[in-house]
């Protein structure tokens, strides 16, 4: 974990996952232990699955984004999902 980074109660991070600089992961979210998270927000209860990488985006509440998926510069909505291994960059996805 690279600060500043902040992780709200109840949320989870697993082991050897890279997490920071500029992040904030809400209540209820989780990230896989070999997941990267930089410059983004995730609200609560979103997901971020193994080998899933997250930079610049904001994932909204109950989002998933799938195992080897790369989100970058985008915006996933509530309940709103990146597939396993799809790639988004600059992509908005309303909830």
């Amino acid at each position: 974990i690279t600060g500043p980074v902040l992780i709200a109660a109840g949320a989870s991070v697993g082991a050897g996952a890279e997490i920071g600089p500029d992040v904030v992961i809400g209540a209820g979210a989780s990230v896989a232990s070999t997941a990267t998270v930089r410059s983004s927000v995730l609200l609560a209860g979103a997901r971020v699955a193994s080998q899933a990488t997250v930079e610049r985006s904001a994932i909204g509440l109950n989002a998933l984004v799938g195992e080897r998926a790369r989100v970058t510069d985008s915006a996933l909505g509530t309940d709103q999902a990146a597939g396993a291994g799809e790639e988004l960059v600059g992509e908005r996805r309303p909830g």
